[in-house]
């Protein structure tokens, strides 16, 4: 699931998306710190393997939201709100200083490709009218031949 919301994402099955967070929720119910380990080396292996996205970019999140809002609502700081916290801070983070910057790639990604289907619909474009002027030279020689054996 998370490769084809990467590939609808992204385009590309090579390129490690950046518009893309994963939010593995009730990490409060892995009560054996063990098992927690498993969890987060399982599915970090698993997104490192498939390239889906960059592991520095803070886009992976382990949280437990019913305890953050348990801890919120008692206005206590434990691991899970602050867990929460950096989540929510990531994405806004994202929204309002990456977000601009990517969809401004994305759009001069566009440009450079409608530039280039452009320049080259151009230089099409100049080879045809090229190869009419060559034949409008040919055929004004004929001309000027039929004229000259017309004329003596």
């Amino acid at each position: 699931m998370i490769q084809d919301i990467k590939r609808n994402l992204t385009g590309d099955n090579t390129a490690p998306a950046e518009n893309l967070f994963i939010v593995a929720n009730f990490f409060d119910l892995i009560d054996e710190e063990e098992d927690r380990h498993d969890v987060v080396q399982r599915l970090e292996g698993f997104v490192k393997d498939e390239n889906l996205l960059n592991l520095s970019s803070n886009r992976v999140h382990y949280i437990s939201a019913k305890a953050a809002l348990k801890a919120a609502l008692r206005q206590i700081e434990d691991e899970y709100s602050r867990a929460f916290q950096q989540f929510t801070r990531a994405i806004e983070d994202f929204l309002t200083l990456e977000r601009g910057a990517l969809k401004i790639a994305k759009s001069s990604e566009n440009i450079e490709t409608i530039v280039a289907n452009s320049l080259n619909g151009l230089a099409q474009a100049e080879s045809f009218l090229n190869d009419k002027l060559k034949l409008s030279e040919t055929d004004k020689q004929r001309i000027l031949d039929q004229i000259g054996e017309a004329s003596g």
